[in-house]
């Protein structure tokens, strides 16, 4: 191989064929080494020989680079498959037996409430309101006759007791006079016999004396003294009124007492009368309220058997025909589905980047081409296990949560597949995940320079936005946390180049 060289030349180009490659193998291997030595994401950045080690063994400061603590606006772009489904489902069911006369909605027509879905057959029950009503007019009437029947007989009676005690007036007036008259009588009576007593005894005087002198016979004595006994015996009678006609005061005051007996009678047979007939008028008074409570018992039953939407909504499901018997406790006739929303299944990873109220876009294969907006109403709040396939899309539930979004401007109908857009945008205080480590239950550490070193720090992380981290405490806005820490100590002296957020992570507040 090397025949005809020199040897001169062969004494040279030896050491040159080997050593030569010894020395680009060298120069490739610092090339390719040296780089690493300050590349945080290598190995040999932390070992023994790496920068942030050499740095210490000469007391030199390690330079990092730093992100300054501030708060921004993170917009998170999350899809999910789903399908639409009623919120609330509201089962249309009759209330009394009966054969289905006409239905008047179909599976998938949109009803406002009021509208009438369906009615039941009403020959039997018309004949029942007819024949209530009937009656009631019937009681109506016996009571009304009753009442002017009452009113009349107890203004008779009423009549009869005013004729009977002004009957008494008269009699007591009678009586009253019979008896002012009498006392008159006597009066006067007794003046004249007084006068005639007192003519008596002074004769009787007077013929006394003419008897002692002897001037007058015994006779006339004894005759004087009869005169005067019986002008004494009328003035007693006189005083006693014993003169008067007794027929007449019995007559008087019996008239009295027939008078006073007629009123009582007159007042017995009303107060009778009026209890009497307020027990009769009770009775037709309750046969009234039986025959109303009959009407509107059968009216109630006719207006059952009209079925009226209660709400808007969707009728989701028909499970009756035209000439069906309908029999209390059977599966609902008609299903008005009520607020329709798209039920999106989600990551339960990123599921905390969701809230109530966030706008979403929403494709459904129904309507190819066409976009729709809409807002999340509900979060599930429970993981669900069951897993199942819809349409070519896989779904493992056992990972996934619900979230129900209103759609805007179309009245959606269950089971329509599609899928979720949702674009969030929030503030909140973010750091890169390069600055974040040891995260555990909500919690973990970063490095932050104080007075030149490296300090740990504990804080409270959040949501995840790409290669961002929320931080809900233990930094404070304008502190500059120390991108890639692991190989750094608490304590090592740091100088600091700043980052600025990367701008397909951030979006500057304005």
């Amino acid at each position: 191989m090397f025949r005809g060289i020199r040897p001169s030349v062969l004494s040279w180009l030896l050491p040159t064929l080997v050593v030569g490659p010894l020395v680009g193998m060298l120069f490739l291997t610092l090339m390719v080494l040296l780089p690493t030595l300050k590349d945080p994401n290598s190995r040999i950045y932390s070992s023994r020989i790496g920068y942030p080690a050499r740095q210490r063994q000469t007391g030199k400061p390690i330079a990092v680079e730093t992100f300054v603590v501030g708060q921004q606006i993170a917009t998170n772009a999350i899809g999910a498959p789903g399908v639409s489904v009623a919120l609330d489902d509201v089962n249309v069911r009759p209330e009394i037996n009966g054969v289905v006369e006409s239905v008047l909605v179909k599976e998938g027509d949109w009803v406002r409430k009021g509208q009438l879905l369906f009615r039941l057959r009403q020959n039997d029950i018309l004949a029942r309101v007819q024949q209530a009503r009937t009656d009631l007019a019937r009681s109506q009437n016996q009571l009304r006759q009753q009442e002017v029947d009452t009113q009349g007989a107890i203004q008779l009676l009423e009549d009869e007791v005013t004729l009977a005690r002004d009957r008494l007036n008269t009699a007591t007036a009678r009586v009253q006079d019979s008896t002012v008259r009498i006392q008159q009588q006597i009066e006067q009576e007794r003046t004249a016999t007084r006068v005639r007593l007192e003519n008596a005894r002074e004769r009787l005087e007077s013929i006394r004396y003419l008897h002692k002198q002897g001037a007058v016979s015994e006779f006339r004595l004894l005759d004087a003294e009869d005169l005067y006994a019986a002008r004494l015996q009328e003035f007693e009678n006189a005083s006693r009124g014993d003169f008067l006609d007794q027929n007449s005061q019995f007559i008087n005051r019996d008239f009295f007492l027939e008078r006073e007996l007629d009123l009582s009678a007159a007042k017995q047979q009303l107060a009778n009368l009026r209890q009497t007939q307020s027990v009769t008028l009770k009775s037709l008074r309750l046969d009234v309220e039986k025959a109303e409570a009959i009407v509107n018992e059968t009216e109630g039953l006719l207006d059952k058997t009209l079925l009226y939407a209660v709400s808007d909504g969707l009728i989701s499901k028909v499970n009756v025909d035209a000439g069906d018997f309908y029999e209390i406790g059977e599966d609902a006739l008609i299903t008005l589905s009520q607020n329709v929303a798209f039920e999106a299944f989600v990551d339960q990873v990123r599921l905390d980047t969701i809230r109530v109220g966030d706008p979403v876009t929403v494709r459904l294969v129904a309507y190819p081409g066409k976009t729709f907006s809409g807002s999340v109403v509900r979060i599930n709040p429970a993981v669900e296990t069951e897993g199942f396939r819809l349409g070519k899309v896989s779904i493992n539930r056992q990972y996934t949560y619900s979230v129900w979004i209103k759609v805007e401007g179309l009245p959606m109908s269950p089971g329509l597949q599609g899928f979720a857009a949702f674009n969030s945008s929030q503030r909140a205080v973010q750091v890169p995940e390069r600055a974040i480590t040891h995260i555990s239950e909500g919690e973990a550490m970063v490095m932050v320079i104080e007075s030149g070193q490296a300090v740990v720090r504990q804080v409270g992380v959040g949501q995840r936005f790409d290669n961002s981290r929320e931080i809900i405490s233990g930094l404070e806005i304008g502190e500059q946390v120390i991108l890639d820490p692991r190989v750094l100590q608490p304590g090592d002296r740091v100088t600091s180049t700043t980052v600025k957020p990367d701008a397909a992570r951030f979006q500057d507040l304005p």
